[in-house]
């Protein structure tokens, strides 16, 4: 489906029956709104078997796919693409736009699996100025193992402050992304969700962690406006940042997450809790050898009158970044940290003996510090999916520590 002119998307489809797409490429297409394609109605849209959906165009909404009042699952398929070393993505042009991906709007869609069939999908080299990987307004949008979402961008690099390079969810809306990659996206923080929206991020594969921040540039994630986010079993590395992780008028809890070298650009705190009604938590969280290159940055910031709670976690190694501002209103209580851990319930400045740190080793020696630090644990897995501690303590940070000799029990006989 090549080439459809200005008034119509390549596809466009209506009602309340099924559409199936398999092996098919749907690219190079120009319209108002879906240039790839438009599903709306009660219809049922099915993508799969390397279906790809590339190089198309719309003016305001969904450069590949627009969905409204419809359902949409894709396993095994593409949503722009690198082909034969050149970015295939789709982009939507105006310069208020939306979803340079796809668009939904009071739309049900699923990625990674159709029907009982799972598979991998990208959305990728996707351009727009808000939600340019993934636009969601008043929809449920959900993701499943192998689902991808990398290298969207802004299609205006002065844009920083646009909204969400890879998601963005507003109007009460509900998104679930499971063992999915956030990856190299570009100009703003890579998720963004607003007005009593829901998010959550989380680890359902065999061998966790699989949920994934890798190399986003201006910070992974913001919350505003009475919305929630939960984050647990994650890994959240190599990031770039103006602020990795802010709340606004909302609230976020981050559990059982290693987060690792990621980079302050600027003088905003890392972690930044904003505005009445505004908290971020951290609990059985490491923190470490995260850095600032030149002049120090900060940890933690809260502001009017916003709260930051750190409970049974670890924050060692990191430099260059002080940890809060004189006012900032943060709790720690069970952890172990590099800073000052006086006036703090039950936590210790000193090393939590990591296995091997400069390898990137975060699991703790038998000897740590951290182990059996926290009373009545609130978490019954760590990072890896291993049973915390029954005896009414558990180990901070996101890490167990395990017994690999006897992790299994003892052989019968």
């Amino acid at each position: 489906l090549i080439g459809i002119d200005q008034s119509s998307s390549g596809l466009y489809i209506v009602g309340d029956g099924t559409v199936t797409l398999r092996n098919s490429k749907i690219h190079n297409n120009h319209s108002n709104v879906g240039g790839g394609i438009v599903v709306s109605g009660e219809a049922d849209l099915r993508i799969t078997e390397h279906t790809e959906i590339f190089n198309n165009t719309a003016i305001t909404a969904g450069g590949g796919i627009v969905c409204s009042g419809a359902r949409l699952s894709m396993a095994n398929a593409k949503v722009g693409r690198f082909h034969e070393g050149v970015a295939q993505g789709n982009i939507t042009t105006a310069e208020d736009s939306y979803g340079g991906g796809m668009a939904l709007y009071d739309c049900i869609a699923q990625l990674g699996k159709v029907g009982g069939v799972f598979g991998p999908v990208d959305v990728s080299y996707n351009q727009s100025t808000s939600g340019a990987g993934v636009h969601v307004q008043t929809g449920y949008f959900q993701t499943f193992e192998g689902t991808r979402l990398s290298f969207n961008q802004s299609n205006d690099e002065n844009l920083i402050t646009i909204d969400g390079s890879a998601i963005f969810a507003t109007s009460v809306s509900t998104v679930i992304l499971s063992d999915t990659e956030i990856s190299d996206n570009k100009n703003s923080k890579a998720i963004i969700i607003d007005d009593e929206t829901t998010l959550t991020v989380d680890s359902n594969c065999s061998q966790p962690p699989c949920a994934k921040f890798l190399r986003n540039e201006f910070g992974i994630l913001m919350a505003k406006n009475n919305s929630l986010a939960s984050i647990d079993q994650a890994v959240i590395s190599d990031n770039w940042h103006h602020g990795l992780i802010h709340s606004s008028k909302s609230s976020i809890q981050v559990e059982n997450t290693l987060i690792t070298n990621n980079r302050n650009a600027g003088l905003v705190a890392a972690f930044k809790s904003q505005y009445e009604g505004s908290e971020l938590v951290f609990e059985n969280v490491t923190l470490a050898d995260n850095y600032r290159n030149g002049s120090t940055s900060l940890m933690f910031s809260t502001q009017s009158p916003g709260v930051i709670r750190f409970k049974g976690g670890v924050m060692w190694g990191n430099s260059n970044i002080d940890f809060k501002e004189n006012d900032t209103q943060i709790i720690v209580s069970d952890s172990v940290i590099q800073y000052e851990a006086l006036g703090y319930e039950n936590t210790l400045q000193t090393d939590p003996l990591f296995v091997n740190q400069e390898a990137g080793n975060y699991r703790l020696q038998y000897q740590s510090p951290a182990k059996d630090l926290v009373p009545n644990f609130f978490n019954i897995l760590d990072i890896e999916g291993n049973t915390r501690n029954d005896d009414f303590t558990s180990d901070a940070g996101a890490y167990e520590w395990v017994d690999l000799i006897f992790r299994n029990g003892f052989e019968q006989n």
